[in-house]
């Protein structure tokens, strides 16, 4: 899949998804309308990605919400933020791969 095929638009809800939503599966992690979407950290969580600072994810996710990458916003479980973007997992992949090829050239490897 391209990363033009993945890029839409925000699906149609005034409100954000939370726990109480039966499209909730675990923090951060929702199925909406088949598709599934995750948090830059149930991300990295799931996979088994090393931890990273949330100033981290928050970049990524800024750069991804740039992008104009289709998105839902969440209402995390726990923490201090109060609102969080969640995204298709392919354009997820797609970011932080991108972001970690930079990290890596950055530090010469």
């Amino acid at each position: 899949m391209s990363l033009v095929e993945i890029l839409g638009h925000t699906p149609d809800r005034e409100e954000n998804y939370s726990s109480a939503s039966p499209e909730y599966q675990s923090n951060g992690i929702y199925t909406v309308k088949g598709e599934t979407f995750m948090t830059v950290w149930a991300y990295r969580n799931y996979f088994g990605l090393a931890e990273v600072r949330p100033e981290e994810n928050s970049r990524i996710t800024n750069e991804v919400i740039h992008w104009g990458a289709r998105c839902i916003k969440t209402v995390p479980d726990r923490g201090p933020f109060k609102e969080i973007y969640a995204f298709q997992v392919g354009i997820i992949q797609h970011a932080i791969e991108r972001d970690d090829g930079k990290t890596n050239v950055n530090k010469g490897m």
